[in-house]
């Protein structure tokens, strides 16, 4: 039989037995076979690849096991057929017989072997392959390299920061959007036109006569009074405060925010969602006096100094790492300040009152009773013994009070200080519904995290699709040298302000002399209301009991019936729910109303009582049900129950989460005709 012209016939020639390939030519490969032969006991043959697979073992791998029928295996499986044809191999390698196992092996042995130099400091030999080219060409790219992570960047927490931070601006214009109307409304329980009437009133006395000449008498007397009166309350419904406004300006702030979690017009997406916002917590009152309404405008404005784009903005597709500037050392520094803050000085402001439960270890034993709206894990946390509750106690003072000193530490400490601070927000989380506060918590606590502590996730899912012999060139913007030293001048200057104004807001807290805090409120004057420096203080002084008040209608029987709560306990019975990152604030408001004497004659409260005497659709949108289905209530009154959790005994013999100990009368009764406290 005649072989075909021009054909090697031993390059189709079918082997007569198994055997093991690799590139003698390449160093890396070499070396690698070799260890693997002397495993085996040299049960294997061994041989070398041919010039064309070579090129071939570039999209293979480094090493192939080639069967006597003709079945070729490259990579992984390679190995694994190689160690197996000893005895004792064969049962340690047993449990990846599974296929999901092996399939995790495999993938373990690609990553490894494809970041043998960043974890061994293997120089890249002269006489490699492509396919061991393009692996240390791959882990030679700027972003990623050895030498790069000398001087930390953060992209890579810059570009995962804003997508959280955007994804919590659509889940606050999201919460706000759904009880719009029943707190701000013109039917709400405060709305934003009496609201903004009430400003203009205080503007109106504190004017002093001859302040009618302005600045801003160019603008014309219209155009001045509202520059003025924004400049004094900064709010965008003083053009308008009717209820269509308030949801085209909700609509807006979840539009900005999709915008801003996909990353197009990212940095003016991200000014209209913090200033929409702000807009909101002007005129919203006392349902907007948290401290993370206040953490979240100020997050927004810290987060407008990070980089969003490199010069190059590509609409049509998401910003890369590579096409991000690393954030400057004064923004990132910012970002970690007020992280600082945050845990530091509520730490400091728990152990200033003497009885605030926190120096005698006893104010976690009081918490998860006291929290404003608990959940059902909270109440298994709440049964723990009371050794554990007391370590508890130190444990959070620790967290708050030692931790933070590591932030601005080395990249060990700070990595260390990364995973308490998010264990501890994960636990608050699961106990208690704070809104937004754990979320935005979380989101800053990755501004520990430099580019380096992302490598082994990001090259765990990186392959190599193509062969590379060059370096790859990645394309950073590199503006003009004095931008460059303007912008660093600038940004370099708004930090050193944003620390004095948190100075001047921590000092208030801590310092006690009216003297100077008279003098300080003078300053915090300017920037205050704008919400951009704010103090944290969570939790300084525990609440030792909870008292959650109780609404009753009297129906035509006479009997009184109460409008159950959606969020806050109102039965026993009531399981409590998981409600964060929507935060009810009516529901989280009426924790408020027992603080004080006065709390249930608030303009908020009174109008509440007055919008379910006449309005039905209110009480459909505020409480769980309408009692009242059929009519509206003859009276109402309002008590004030003591609430306490159930012990497991207690709930095993009765079903319920909660127990009331003692109740007292807020309003004997209100005239729904009337419209007045009864007396």
């Amino acid at each position: 039989m005649s072989e075909t012209p021009g054909t090697d016939p031993s390059r189709h020639a079918v082997p007569c037995k198994d055997r093991f390939v690799h590139n003698r030519r390449c160093a890396v490969c070499h070396d690698h076979a070799q260890r693997l032969l002397r495993l085996s006991g040299g049960r294997i043959e061994s041989a070398t690849k041919t010039v064309g697979d070579e090129a071939r073992s570039a999209q293979e791998g480094d090493i192939s096991f080639e069967f006597a029928a003709g079945r070729t295996l490259h990579g992984f499986d390679a190995a694994y057929h190689v160690l197996t044809r000893r005895l004792i191999f064969r049962l340690m390698l047993w449990p990846l017989a599974i296929p999901g196992v092996r399939a995790v092996a495999r993938s373990l042995y690609g990553w490894s072997r494809t970041h043998r130099r960043r974890y061994t400091a293997v120089p890249v030999p002269d006489d490699v392959c492509a396919f061991h080219r393009a692996q240390f060409v791959e882990v030679e790219s700027p972003d990623l390299s050895r030498s790069a992570c000398d001087v930390p960047t953060y992209r890579r927490s810059t570009k995962l920061f804003l997508t959280l931070l955007g994804l919590i601006h659509l889940a606050a214009f999201t919460s706000l959007y759904v009880q719009l109307d029943v707190l701000m409304g013109s039917a709400g329980m405060l709305p934003a036109e009496e609201a903004l009437d009430a400003m203009q009133t205080r503007l109106e006395r504190s004017a002093e006569p001859g302040d009618d000449a302005s600045m801003f008498d160019w603008l014309g007397e219209t155009g001045s009074a509202m520059v003025s009166r924004f400049i004094a309350h900064p709010t965008i419904f003083w053009m308008d405060p009717s209820d269509e406004t308030l949801r085209l300006a909700c609509v807006a702030g979840m539009a900005m925010a999709v915008l801003v979690t996909l990353g197009l017009f990212r940095r003016i997406a991200l000014f209209f969602c913090g200033f929409l916002y702000l807009s909101f917590v002007t005129v919203g009152g006392r349902f907007f006096w948290f401290q993370w309404d206040n953490l979240l405008i100020e997050t927004t404005f810290c987060a407008l100094l990070l980089p969003m784009y490199s010069w190059h903005i590509v609409l049509w597709r998401f910003n890369g790492v590579s096409r991000l500037r690393p954030p400057h050392r004064a923004a990132v520094f910012l970002m970690l300040w007020l992280l600082l803050r945050l845990y530091l000085e509520s730490g400091i402001a728990k152990i200033l009152p003497a009885n605030g439960g926190w120096r005698d270890l006893s104010a976690m034993s009081k918490y998860y009773d006291t929290a404003p709206l608990a959940t059902w894990i909270g109440w298994h946390a709440r049964n723990l013994p009371a050794w554990w509750h007391e370590w508890e106690t130190l444990l959070t003072l620790l967290i708050e009070l030692v931790v933070p000193m590591f932030i601005f530490a080395s990249r060990p400490w700070r990595w260390f200080a990364f995973i308490v601070f998010q264990s501890f927000q994960v636990a608050i989380l699961l106990t208690a519904n704070y809104g937004l506060f754990n979320y935005l918590s979380i989101a800053l606590g990755f501004f520990l995290l430099d580019d380096r502590a992302y490598l082994p996730l990001v090259r765990a899912w990186r392959r190599v699709r193509t062969i590379q012999i060059k370096p790859r060139r990645r394309t950073v913007f590199s503006p003009n040298p004095i931008v460059r030293s303007l912008s660093a001048s600038i940004l370099t200057l708004i930090a050193m302000v944003v620390v004095c104004a948190s100075l001047i807001e921590f000092s208030l807290v801590v310092v006690s002399n009216e003297g100077y805090r008279s003098r300080a409120r003078v300053w915090r004057d300017v920037y205050s209301r704008y919400r951009v420096v704010n103090s944290y203080h969570l939790f300084a002084g525990m609440t030792p009991e909870r008292h959650v008040p109780r609404i009753e209608g009297l129906s035509g029987d006479g009997e009184w019936v109460a409008y159950p709560y959606r969020f806050a306990p109102s039965d026993p019975k009531d399981v409590p729910r998981f409600a964060a990152p929507h935060q009810p604030r009516f529901d989280f408001q009426m924790w408020f109303v027992t603080l004080s004497r006065a709390g249930h004659r608030q303009q908020w409260f009174t109008n509440m009582l007055d919008r379910v005497c006449d309005d039905p659709q209110f009480v459909d949108s505020v409480f769980r049900e309408n009692p009242f289905p059929d009519g509206v209530p003859i009276r109402l009154r309002v008590l004030a129950d003591q609430y306490e959790m159930t012990t497991p005994e207690e709930r095993e013999e009765s079903g319920a989460w909660w127990k009331i100990v003692g109740t007292r009368t807020l309003i004997p009764q209100w005239e729904c005709s009337a419209g007045r406290v009864g007396r």
